[in-house]
């Protein structure tokens, strides 16, 4: 498995974020006739690898962009927020599917161009967090 599928089972069963997106978490793009919001996209930025003299560390630090979307600014805003409280440099997360994560840091947040729409409903606006995941990879 990998890291992606451990930060969707992140957000889609953490238990304070879940009752929000439930599992309207998609990678990059959010999908042609999605009507139902909030919506969380996410997608990887860079794969920083740490080396030693011997080759791979097996220690890697990749930064993903995970995008909040609502039709209603407050809303992705409040959304964006309650991620970034649950994720940010929590202690404890062992494994994230068959993936041992060691640390999770929000790096940045900001937002996201208006998306408009013919559909009211479909319209939406944006906040952007910038995370990075300390996690060990087999080398």
């Amino acid at each position: 498995m990998s890291i992606e599928s451990g930060l969707y089972l992140f957000l889609t069963t953490n238990h304070v974020i879940s009752p929000v997106v439930s599992t309207r978490v998609y990678p990059k793009v959010v999908p042609q006739g999605q009507t139902t919001f909030p919506v969380v996209t996410y997608q990887r930025i860079s794969t920083p690898r740490f080396r030693s003299h011997d080759g791979e560390a097996g220690l890697a630090h990749p930064r993903f962009q995970l995008n909040c979307w609502d039709p209603d600014y407050l809303d992705a805003r409040a959304l964006a927020d309650t991620i970034r409280r649950e994720i940010n440099d929590t202690n404890n997360w062992g494994a994230w599917d068959d993936t041992t994560v060691q640390a999770v840091h929000v790096l940045g947040e900001g937002d996201m161009d208006y998306v408009p729409s013919v559909e009211r409903e479909r319209a939406r606006h944006g906040r952007r967090l910038d995370i990075e995941i300390w996690h060990e990879e087999s080398t």
